[in-house]
């Protein structure tokens, strides 16, 4: 019960990421943005659920498919990425960009769950940080 519960959450963040995208032009540094905002969106508004969908070992068949959902939440990012350098198709430059978004994102969602961020000691300005990373990892972009 509690990988369909994972597998369902990262069904609705992806439908999130992708409602997110849709506003912004493609090939823009707002949508990846956008994407990390609405990644640590879900992390912050279902924190129960965001641990979960990260808990599994990969020992068993069912894991498959939530590995399976991560990936293809993973391709967009880097799909983004590639379009935002003025690429149709994703290169090994592209994955190691977008890990490196995935890494700032990831690691902010769960500080922030985790209360590290509220003490005051550390900017939270999710915008700013999102964009100042967005800026730095894709700059040809900027």
């Amino acid at each position: 019960m509690l990988r369909e519960v994972a597998a369902a959450g990262m069904t609705r963040q992806s439908e999130q990421m992708l409602t997110e995208l849709a506003p912004h032009p493609e090939g823009t540094l707002a949508r990846i943005i956008a994407l990390g905002r609405v990644y640590i969106r879900f992390a912050i508004t279902e924190p129960g659920v965001f641990r979960l969908m990260f808990t599994w070992s990969g020992e068993t068949e069912e894991d498959e498919t939530l590995y399976a959902l991560g990936d293809q939440k993973f391709s967009v990012v880097q799909l983004e990425v590639a379009k935002c350098l003025g690429r149709s198709e994703i290169t090994d430059e592209d994955r190691q960009r977008a890990f490196m978004l995935w890494s700032f994102v990831h690691g902010l969602s769960f500080l922030s769950i985790d209360g590290k961020l509220s003490d005051g000691k550390m900017p939270a300005d999710l915008e700013t940080l999102l964009a100042d990373i967005a800026q730095r990892v894709v700059p040809e972009a900027a």
